[in-house]
């Protein structure tokens, strides 16, 4: 019987009515919705472009980005330059990142990458902006990257980048 209610649930269970009425909405793609997804679209590449060419002159190696705010650099070519600094695993790369540069990357560790990888996960979504409309105006910018929080982001980010292989 548990398991006939346990179906049953799911089975009988919808969507509330005013978000099936938003969902038909957006299935429909209005124009407005339509240009907002360009707009985050082109948002999107341009930073992730950003940040993968900062890791890449770093001399880390990276897929380009193609779709999505994350990127995977991996940081093997420069390991001989980490390891002077005791950076040996992605785990010791993220601390080193965040304790003294204060970026914030995920060790590659967390998603089944063997420890000793030097590879992290980036988001590239937090140099949009800390505040909502910071966030609103480069989504509406046809230049993103000369909004002064996202160069300033940038350039924390080539400094940080550039303090892990300089003594």
């Amino acid at each position: 019987m548990q398991d006939l209610i346990g179906v049953a649930s799911e089975v009988w269970s919808s969507l509330a009515a005013p978000m099936q009425a938003v969902a038909a909405y957006v299935l429909n793609e209005p124009i407005e919705v339509v240009e907002h997804i360009q707009r985050s679209t082109a948002l999107h590449a341009k930073v992730a472009n950003a940040v993968y060419e900062e890791f890449i002159a770093a001399g880390a190696t990276c897929r380009k980005p193609t779709a999505g705010f994350y990127i995977y650099p991996d940081f093997e070519p420069i390991r001989p330059q980490l390891e002077l600094k005791g950076i040996g695993s992605s785990a010791e790369l993220a601390a080193v990142l965040l304790d003294h540069h204060g970026v914030g990357v995920l060790a590659g560790e967390a998603f089944g990458d063997a420890p000793s990888g030097l590879r992290a996960r980036v988001a590239t979504s937090l140099l949009y902006g800390t505040t909502p409309e910071e966030r609103w105006e480069a989504l509406r910018s046809p230049d993103p990257l000369g909004l002064p929080w996202i160069a300033k982001s940038l350039d924390h980010l080539r400094r940080a980048l550039t303090g892990l292989t300089r003594d």
